[in-house]
């Protein structure tokens, strides 16, 4: 059983108000062996169930109870099976209720209505109406080692969440927005929008399924035997190893559901169709490959990985005349490289201690192609704003004194 307890307080202050916010929180967490590989029932290998209560109390929110309950299960050295349920709430922040309002002049924004981007007043800031999100997540996961004499790592991940009054900033606008918040858009008496309140909002209901799997395998180099993780941290910087690694990985993640209700009244929207909006981290690709390589020994190590994003869709408008824009599949690749000052010139003291770091992200400066049907791309969605860096190269020479 362990035992936690905290009292925080986070404040802001400004010249029109001070709002203070005192948070008091407590959690029990309970792991209980149901069996053992070494004990009695050893035919039932290592059974665990664990559950954990937290309480909370906030100043300006009340008293919040979440709850998670698990399972672990461990046949033999080779397989893992893993399951949870989390039900609970999360209040917002002090920022996101009291944070002073700002208003900012000429910020670009893509008007739905007309399709054009226009440069409009951006109101950013907390917003006291905020409500308490709710959550109800449950996890199935799965590792498997097939190989003795090799080590290779088989995962796989089955998630489902069913969140309500979801807490998020308003997305970009599109025609259903603009009908269930019309109170953020304000506009003059010729009909151009002026002014849009993009301050943190609740969100009716989101309900997202998703299935992850992946592979990882290490290659050694001499006779110390080390983990995947050892590797990483040498690959890292963190440490580093007598012999040399070699570990690939790959994993992909495939969105089997991603709906979210933004207000009652209206009908749930399918993100992963041509009817979706931009929502919370952006566009919502059905696909997401990540991929990796990395060879560290002492003093040095180069890491490569990359990330491959399947196509996804916006929908401008709504109804019966859509506006859809199509969001192209992106391939990035990154590396990473770095060797200690010693390998370089072994008998320079003033190498001591010191190591060059090269970094290139997005390696072939690919950005994300965006177009309606005719090919056109809206202003706001160019890349020269969606990813004004492309490629970057980074060189570090760090000392520790």
């Amino acid at each position: 059983m362990t035992l936690r307890g905290r009292v925080s307080q986070n404040a802001i202050n400004t010249m029109l108000d001070n709002v203070t916010q005192w948070t008091r929180e407590g959690s029990a967490s309970l792991q209980i062996p149901i069996s053992s590989s070494a004990g009695r029932f050893k035919s039932l290998g290592d059974l665990n169930i664990g559950i954990e209560k937290s309480f909370s109390r906030t100043s300006r929110v009340g008293a919040i109870t979440n709850a998670t309950y698990s399972l672990q299960w461990q046949s033999a050295t080779w397989l893992r099976l893993a399951g949870s349920i989390a039900k609970g709430r999360t209040p917002p922040s002090v920022e996101l209720k009291s944070g002073p309002i700002i208003a900012t002049p000429g910020v670009r924004y893509l008007d739905s209505l007309i399709g054009n981007t226009i440069d409009v007043v951006s109101l950013t800031g907390g917003n006291p109406a905020l409500s308490t999100q709710r959550g109800n997540n449950q996890r199935l996961s799965l590792e498997l080692r097939p190989l003795v004499s090799i080590p290779v790592l088989f995962t796989a991940d089955y998630a489902n969440s069913r969140d309500s009054d979801i807490i998020t900033t308003l997305p970009t606008g599109n025609n259903l927005l603009l009908l269930a918040f019309p109170e953020r858009f304000v506009r003059d008496g010729n009909g151009r929008l002026v002014s849009v309140d993009t301050r943190p909002l609740n969100f009716a209901r989101q309900s997202e399924e998703q299935i992850r799997y992946g592979l990882e395998f290490t290659v050694p180099f001499g006779s110390k035997k080390a983990s995947a993780s050892d590797v990483q941290e040498t690959v890292n910087n963190r440490s580093a190893l007598g012999t040399s690694r070699l570990r690939f990985n790959i994993s992909h993640t495939i969105l089997l559901k991603s709906e979210v209700l933004v207000s009652t009244g209206f009908a749930p929207v399918d993100l992963l169709s041509r009817n979706a909006f931009s929502f919370s981290s952006g566009e919502r690709p059905r696909h997401e490959l990540n991929f990796g390589a990395d060879y560290a020994a002492r003093g040095l190590g180069v890491q490569f990985n990359g990330q491959y994003m399947g196509q996804s869709f916006v929908n401008l408008t709504g109804g019966s005349a859509p506006n859809i824009l199509r969001f192209s599949p992106l391939a990035t690749l990154n590396v990473r490289a770095f060797i200690e000052g010693k390998r370089l010139l072994p008998l320079a003291f003033w190498l001591k201690s010191t190591r060059l770091s090269l970094l290139i992200t997005n390696i072939g400066n690919e950005r994300q192609k965006v177009g309606d049907a005719s090919g056109v791309t809206p202003l706001f969605y160019q890349a020269a704003y969606r990813d004004p860096t492309g490629r970057s190269v980074t060189v570090e020479l760090r000392k520790v004194f």
